[in-house]
């Protein structure tokens, strides 16, 4: 039902860009192209429509190439997170929903991107790739390059002048904020991700139940990004997307937030702080013969206000004590980590799914890992947001 939902919300943007002829849902994946048409019939490359008897090889290179295009820009990249380029940028304008992206209007024709940081499209979208989407870079001469630049070129819309775009701090005069003011924008913009009166969506969690503070939400609008990015500055963490000012104003930012902060919580029984299924292999009792038994970390805060101890019992048990996080997110798993520091990415889940809502306060449980795991590939804990391939807390045994 999720995978649904996420290749439903993409269509709906897909088709909010401009692009009328858009009549197909579609994922690229190993380089076999799966297109859906409007009655639900699965077609491959080349292979024939048994609704309409059309195929593909009936389609000029030009016009493969294009739709090609148009499912790299819909869907998210192989290898990466649930993002996409339609979730930040409009492509022949802005579009039903406003985007945190300048629209794609006349990009081929632009000299410089990122203000002027990066010299060619190519460039740009590798760093739209590794930064936001979490997906491996593309050769500027690969079919997917080629693909994206032809559906860009298909109409050279836009006069290719440079874009810029300031990052700047965010309000801190909440006094004329005005929630119904801040819904009608969040549901024009924010909705995009977290949906329509933020209650969560594919690409990213519901909001009513953070008891986030306008100063927060504000912070993580306006400087919301990794902290390592090669071309935009002073971002303080996360996954989402910043919102410049030439995006959203001071005055809109404002509004939003004070939007969030005044969601209604959900009902919680304060009594109930049962962690729930999280342990996904229980029952195996295990010697205590590997190095790392005894070892323990402490889960740095991120993000959700992870915190809590881990510590390695036996050979195939891991206890967790004191566990702290508010319970929200995507996918959201404890996921181990190789190396030194752990390396996350290529890490696997050892829970269930974490998302509770009322979250969870100084609670314990135990993970017992599967027989096909070992504790040799474990030097590092995380409680991961699987969706989007980011750590909300973590820490390395020691």
């Amino acid at each position: 039902m999720k995978t649904i939902f996420l290749i439903l919300t993409l269509s709906l943007l897909m088709s909010s860009c401009g692009d009328s002829d858009e009549g197909n849902n579609a994922k690229t994946t190993n380089n076999n192209t799966l297109t859906t048409n409007n009655e639900g019939t699965a077609t491959k490359n080349g292979e024939t429509n048994g609704n309409n008897g059309t195929s593909n090889n009936n389609k000029s290179p030009d016009e493969l190439q294009i739709e090609m295009g148009k499912k790299l820009f819909a869907m998210p990249a192989e290898g990466g997170n649930v993002f996409s380029c339609v979730a930040c940028h409009g492509l022949k304008g802005e579009g039903a929903f406003l985007r945190p992206g300048h629209p794609m209007t006349g990009v081929t024709k632009r000299e410089t991107f990122k203000n002027g940081q990066l010299d060619s499209l190519n460039d740009a979208v590798n760093s739209c790739l590794t930064e936001w989407m979490r997906a491996p870079t593309w050769e500027e001469d690969s079919d997917e390059m080629k693909a994206l630049v032809a559906l860009f070129e298909r109409d050279a819309i836009g006069s290719g002048d440079e874009l810029t775009f300031e990052i700047v701090d965010p309000p801190t005069d909440f006094s004329a904020g005005n929630a119904a003011e801040g819904q009608t924008l969040f549901n024009g913009a924010c909705a995009v991700c977290h949906g329509v009166d933020a209650v969560g969506g594919p690409l990213a969690p519901p909001l009513n139940a953070t008891e986030l503070s306008v100063e927060y939400i504000s912070e993580r609008v306006r400087k919301s990004g990794s902290t390592d990015s090669k071309v935009y500055d002073e971002l303080t963490g996360g996954i989402m997307p910043f919102w410049s000012k030439e995006r959203l104003s001071d005055v809109e930012v404002v509004h939003i937030s004070t939007f969030i902060s005044e969601l209604e919580e959900p009902v919680v029984d304060p009594d109930n702080n049962d962690p729930g299924p999280i342990n996904n292999n229980p029952g195996r009792d295990c010697e205590k013969t590997h190095a790392k038994v005894g070892k323990v970390l402490n889960f740095s805060n991120l993000f959700h206000d992870v915190s809590g101890r881990a510590e390695v019992i036996d050979d195939c048990t891991i206890e967790i004590t004191g566990f702290n996080y508010d319970g929200a997110g995507i996918d959201v798993r404890i996921w181990t980590g190789a190396g030194s520091p752990p390396n996350y990415g290529a890490g696997y889940g050892i829970s269930e799914d974490l998302l509770k809502a009322g979250g969870y306060a100084d609670v314990s449980f135990t993970l017992t890992l599967d027989e096909n795991d070992s504790l040799d590939d474990i030097d590092g804990l995380s409680v991961w947001c699987v969706a989007v391939g980011i750590s909300f807390g973590d820490g390395e045994f020691e």
